[in-house]
């Protein structure tokens, strides 16, 4: 049978002292709670007043993650996840360094930024923020905003990448050119730039980009309503 690894973690509020908890990895979720100061380790656990609060998790424990978050800041930085989901207000969320199998992420005025990661399957919903993200492997990737803006920058390969704004503008940029993808670029703005290789356009005008590189293996849309579009 498999043996589930116990590992410990570590919680430190206002830079106080450390405390430990030991738990089977099979048995572990994290979940977390700001507003109301409350969080928990496998069992529910009161963490104590409004402050700062640090956990520290071993990089190897693969485990799924919950928080939700009110006008605080968040940072998630060099773990690995298998779920994550995220709930946000107003708080500024930074995710450096992180491995994630599942992730969906809900914010309502508060900037996403993500760096230096990767995600296997995400789904990231913004009402009226900005999100960016740089430097980051992104499988199969959902971004619905309202007036927020979206920045991708030196995105790898994808299998699907859909992103969707209201008002809010768009920019993406690959890390190499793509050599297999079939596209759907649209703006009401009739304001887009779009710079491939090697690409077969089947549609070509100032509001709409539709083509095909290679086969068209992968998938990239991208929908705006009346925001500025560049890809390249």
């Amino acid at each position: 049978p498999k043996i589930n690894t116990i590992f410990a973690v570590a919680i430190s509020i206002n830079n106080g002292t450390n405390k430990f908890n030991s738990l089977p990895s099979a048995q572990f979720h994290l979940w977390w709670c700001q507003v109301c100061g409350h969080g928990g380790l496998g069992m529910k656990q009161r963490l104590g007043k409004a402050g700062k609060i640090t956990l520290h998790v071993p990089q190897n424990a693969k485990i799924p993650w919950e928080i939700n978050n009110g006008s605080g800041d968040v940072g998630l930085e060099a773990a690995a996840i298998s779920a994550l989901s995220l709930n946000n207000d107003s708080g500024y969320i930074v995710l450096s360094g992180l491995a994630v199998e599942n992730a969906k992420m809900d914010s309502h005025t508060g900037d996403i930024k993500i760096t230096d990661s990767s995600f296997t399957d995400s789904d990231i919903h913004v009402r009226s923020a900005y999100v960016t993200i740089k430097n980051t492997d992104i499988d199969k990737t959902d971004i619905l905003t309202g007036s927020g803006e979206v920045n991708m920058d030196n995105i790898n390969a994808y299998d699907r990448l859909s992103i969707e704004t209201d008002s809010g503008d768009i920019s993406l940029s690959h890390k190499s050119m793509p050599d297999d993808l079939s596209y759907d670029i649209s703006s009401g703005s009739e304001d887009i730039t779009v710079q491939f290789q090697d690409a077969g356009y089947t549609a070509d005008t100032d509001g709409c980009k539709q083509g095909c590189i290679g086969n068209g293996k992968n998938s990239l849309s991208i929908i705006s309503d009346s925001g500025t579009i560049t890809v390249k």
